[in-house]
């Protein structure tokens, strides 16, 4: 029995290693630390007939961003410090000298156009014609359970986040070289473009005002296995979760008039999540787990503003066209240590995960207007990356006699990595109920 024993120790072992090198929900996103969620991230606990409610609300707030270190090198007058960017510099600094280069339709009798003109036309130099822009970016979300275990360790399971975004407070300071040598601060064509930058963004219908909006993120639901197995003198139990769904683009999508706009879900993108969670017992206390995901996402075709230069960098984007949109998938891999009902039925749980979301690939429906390879080499298309911390604590209110248990916590999610991020701490509390419709 021990060889056995230890042969599925190194089994279970090799499980969870092998499960770290692989978002299947709604929940990983660019402008915040990525949450834990053990009715999600943690092997499902398949007991027959068991109904599970949760709710988590959090909330979180910063001024600074992580830019990539690629996107740095470009502009030798960002500062060089990758995880202390005013909010929306992600991509380094706003370049308006180019603003207008390749940009359609414009009209030398219009003045907006003019200025535009008049200002690509100059020759270029560090710094000239850049902004600085900061915020300050607010987020409060609900994530919404419900799990249903059926027969032999089936499950479906269903997640919907809700969310208020809001970006405040933007400013920009002019960055561009207060010497005597030209162009610089002072240079008229670059002042004129400062006078009239309200109307050229008016001319194309462009805002870069506060944003601030409540909506529903995608809605996401799961079918489940779960194995519970605890047939061993060594390990007080291993378990093991699999699941896979659809995710419905059902989230409120970004305001492609409204530069700061973000998207409350994926775009629109349906997607196929999957995911694998296991986790090994011991002590009776200890437990050890891992939680890999992944979603692929359809193409979707829709209007959207596209770079028509290289030069250009930032939020600001004046063409706008209908362009088919093949999503990058998103990846990442949870891992943790719970001290599991030490105190009667308090829990604590330390983690950390990693998320990944490859490059989006951009293909213009107008190929005459728009360059394949200037729209992708636009930075808010490419790849991203998030480290985050956790800290969850749980107090589990049911009984074996019970079959009714209510469970409530907080938790907090360090964001302590990443790049084209914003560098968002959040934190908040949850509350849980399981119901058993089987009673012995």
């Amino acid at each position: 029995m021990k060889n056995f024993d230890s042969k599925f120790l190194l089994a279970a072992c090799l499980t969870i290693f092998c499960l770290q090198s692989t978002i299947a929900i709604d929940d990983t996103h660019f402008y915040r630390a990525t949450n834990f969620l053990p009715i999600y991230h943690e092997p499902h606990f398949a007991e027959k007939g068991l109904t599970s409610f949760d709710i988590f609300v959090s909330h979180g707030s910063t001024r600074k961003a992580r830019a990539h270190q690629d996107d740095l090198k470009k502009d030798k007058c960002t500062k060089k410090d990758c995880c202390d960017l005013l909010l929306l510099n992600i991509c380094g600094l706003h370049n308006m000298h180019k603003l207008g280069e390749g940009v359609p339709d414009k009209d030398p009798t219009n003045p907006a156009d003019l200025a535009l003109i008049n200002l690509e036309a100059l020759p270029g130099r560090d710094c000239f014609g850049k902004l600085l822009f900061g915020g300050e970016f607010n987020i409060t979300e609900a994530y919404l359970f419900f799990t249903q275990n059926l027969a032999r360790g089936l499950f479906i399971q269903a997640h919907l986040p809700i969310r208020h975004l809001e970006i405040n407070c933007i400013t920009f300071t002019d960055q561009s070289p207060t010497d005597s040598e030209c162009p610089n601060i002072n240079t008229p064509e670059w002042q004129t473009f400062l006078n009239i930058f309200d109307d050229i963004l008016t001319r194309y219908n462009l805002d870069i005002t506060d944003f601030k909006e409540t909506a529903i993120g995608d809605t996401t639901l799961f079918l489940g296995y779960a194995y519970h197995y605890e047939d061993t003198e060594i390990l007080d139990f291993f378990d093991v979760t699999l699941r896979v769904g659809v995710l419905i683009g059902t989230g409120k999508q970004k305001d492609q008039n409204k530069a700061f706009s973000i998207d409350h879900g994926y775009g629109g993108h349906m997607g196929i999540p999957f995911n694998a969670a296991a986790a090994l017992g011991a002590y009776e206390w200890l437990t050890v787990g891992a939680h890999v995901h992944g979603t692929v996402f359809a193409k979707k075709t829709k209007e959207i503003r596209m770079k028509t230069s290289t030069a250009q960098n930032g939020f600001i984007t004046l063409a706008k066209d209908t362009a088919t949109i093949d999503k990058g998938s998103l990846w990442g891999a949870h891992m943790y240590l719970k001290a599991d009902h030490v105190l009667h039925g308090f829990s604590a749980t330390v983690g950390y995960s990693f998320s990944y979301k490859r490059d989006d690939f951009v293909c213009p429906c107008d190929l005459d207007i728009f360059d394949k390879c200037i729209v992708n080499s636009d930075c808010l298309f490419k790849e991203w990356k998030n480290h985050t911390f956790h800290l969850f604590i749980e107090y589990d209110f049911s009984t074996n006699r019970h079959h009714i248990g209510p469970r409530i916590g907080g938790f907090f999610n360090w964001q302590v990595g990443g790049t084209r991020v914003f560098k968002t701490h959040t934190g908040g509390s949850n509350f849980g109920i399981d119901m058993s419709w089987f009673f012995d």
